[in-house]
């Protein structure tokens, strides 16, 4: 359902007093004007308050219209004067009246929205009553033949403000981002717009855009708010003179730049070296399958896109760095969201921010969206209730709803390092389509991963590495570990003037350069831990896997606490 539509039912069934989460006060006037005025509209005036501009009148297509169009009594015309100029509660008590004082409340079938509130709701704290009133004013007035009339008071608030007094009758409604048809009736009128100046400047007009290239631009801008994108085109038409295809790296830039606004989620550029990933084969096949489900031949025969997964297992095994290959694979936006930054120290606010992230992911997609170590995210949400009033739990429920319900191609990729600090709710089937387990890599995947660091720079190198001996001595190793090593080589080799050799590697993997953590008995344990679950997940990687080295530092104690039982290692700890 249309939002103009959603609203317009609210309307017919009377609703008073309605919340709309929004920024766009151009688009959202559009839409009340729809649902009032448009096809089917449920009739009468349509109001709008700010403070800069007063109370206005707006017809069809938002047209302004005189006030002196209302017909209003004399009393009603001086009263709404002084309250134009008091404030938003002057202006609301106007339109509802008072029966205390006998004032009469707005005489027609209307809505009243008043725009601009401000994100901390601080001109709700003396009209508690007054919005009170409001929840209930079509039944207060109803049958009384000399005050009959449908009213209706719409807050624009841009993040949804919680306001307990009325939380029951309000109604929440959320301006959802501009789809394909808005943003490309934004890109016609930017050209419309740069040719009206061409043409008193005297210029040729803008080459239009070919349907390819209109197509690509309308993509790039998916995720912007109409004013967003109306400035991402008009800028890329600023600075190159035209817009075309080559003018979409500029679209993407001003997305970008308001994802990154948000403080929550992050646009993350594509990189060309995370072309290659070492090992992780099935994990690998199983997404080259999943790509099919993102098809145009998939949509057509009505099969859902995949939901997403979520890569369990030992940390610098690979699992971030498979987010950026699938995103150079795939040909998606990847977007991280940082959960830790949703939450907020207002009333509503955390759950307002969560939903606006999400409706963010669903109008760029189909897009990946990143949580990396989703347990640190979501571990707090078993005892919510005790230590932020349940902050935690409802936005763990918002987000695994969204996941199960929704319908945009918005492909979920979590990492998690530690299953045991992350809800059970996550495991189960139905949220992700597959939980991979990211073992250590193995002796065929050790090699892999060495030739792709090894190679990274200079191919030819390869053949006069010694492979075989790095993947014996690299045994238990994770690849972020071998990466380093590699690595560390480069430089010491760089530093003297020469290209690296087996042994500079070597020597970075030795004892005295490398402390590997499957050498640290709590990362052991938990390795081992997993090892013997394996059947509850998916093998990220073919075959068995390989016993784990011994531990040439058993029983030295590398924590504090271990080291409480002998004062001379406490004190040089």
């Amino acid at each position: 359902m249309e939002f103009h539509e959603e609203l317009r039912a609210l309307l017919k069934a009377d609703a008073s007093l309605i919340q709309v989460v929004t920024h766009e006060w151009e688009r959202l006037r559009g839409n009340v004007t729809t649902a009032v005025l448009g096809d089917g509209g449920v009739g009468g005036k349509c109001l709008f308050w700010n403070e800069k501009q007063g109370l206005r009148l707006l017809g069809k297509s938002t047209k302004p219209q005189k006030l002196e169009t209302l017909e209003l009594e004399d009393d009603m015309v001086m009263n709404m004067n002084t309250a134009n100029a008091a404030g938003v509660g002057a202006i609301i008590s106007w339109y509802v009246g008072n029966p205390i004082s006998k004032q009469k409340p707005f005489p027609h079938d209307s809505v009243l929205v008043i725009e601009d509130l401000t994100a901390s709701g601080s001109q709700f704290g003396d009209m508690k009553p007054l919005l009170r009133f409001c929840a209930r004013v079509n039944r207060e007035y109803a049958g009384k033949k000399s005050v009959e009339a449908r009213r209706t008071v719409i807050l624009v608030t841009p993040t949804q403000i919680a306001i307990p007094e009325v939380e029951k009758q309000m109604q929440v409604l959320d301006l959802p981002l501009p789809g394909t048809k808005s943003i490309e009736a934004v890109l016609g009128r930017a050209i419309r717009e740069e040719n009206k100046r061409r043409k008193k400047a005297g210029k040729k007009n803008l080459k239009k855009p070919s349907s390819e290239e209109a197509e690509g631009l309308v993509e790039a801008a998916k995720g912007l708010s109409i004013m967003q994108a109306q400035l991402a085109f008009s800028l890329a038409i600023a600075k190159s003179g035209r817009l075309s295809s080559k003018e979409i790296p500029l679209v993407l830039e001003a997305k970008k730049q308001a994802i990154r606004q948000s403080g929550i989620l992050e646009f993350i550029e594509p990189d060309e070296s995370m072309s290659q990933v070492g090992g992780l084969d099935l994990l690998t096949e199983w997404l080259n399958e999943r790509k099919w489900g993102f098809s145009t031949a998939a949509r057509e025969n009505h099969h859902d896109p995949p939901s997403g997964i979520m890569l369990l297992g030992f940390p610098g095994c690979g699992k971030s760095l498979t987010a950026r290959h699938l995103q150079h694979t795939w040909k998606f936006p990847l977007i991280r969201l940082d959960v830790g930054k949703v939450f907020g120290h207002l009333q509503g606010q955390t759950e307002g921010n969560m939903r606006s992230a999400l409706k963010v992911a669903e109008a760029v997609a189909p897009c990946i969206l990143w949580i990396d170590e989703i347990e640190k995210a979501f571990s707090g949400s078993g005892s919510s209730d005790r230590t932020d009033g349940g902050t935690s739990a409802r936005v763990l429920g918002s987000f695994l709803t969204w996941m199960q319900e929704k319908t945009e191609p918005v492909f979920v990729f979590a990492t998690c390092n530690n299953i045991s600090g992350l809800p059970p709710e996550f495991s189960r089937k139905g949220r992700f389509d597959e939980i991979f387990f990211v073992d250590l890599p193995r002796t065929k995947e050790r090699k892999e991963i060495l030739k792709v660091h090894i190679g990274k720079r200079d191919k030819d190198l390869i053949k006069d590495i010694n492979i075989d001996t790095l993947v014996d001595i690299s045994k238990g190793f994770s690849g972020a570990e071998i990466a380093e090593a590699v690595k560390n080589a480069r430089f010491r080799a760089g530093s003297q003037g020469r290209r690296f050799e087996t042994t500079d590697i070597q020597d970075f993997m030795g004892e005295d350069e490398m402390f590997p953590m499957v050498f640290q008995d709590h990362q052991r344990k938990y390795i081992e831990k997993l090892r013997a679950r394996i059947m509850m997940y998916k093998p990220a990687n073919r075959g068995k896997p390989e016993p784990l080295p011994d531990n040439p530092y058993q029983g030295i104690p590398w924590t504090e606490d271990e080291a409480d039982e002998d004062p001379f290692l406490k004190d040089i700890l």
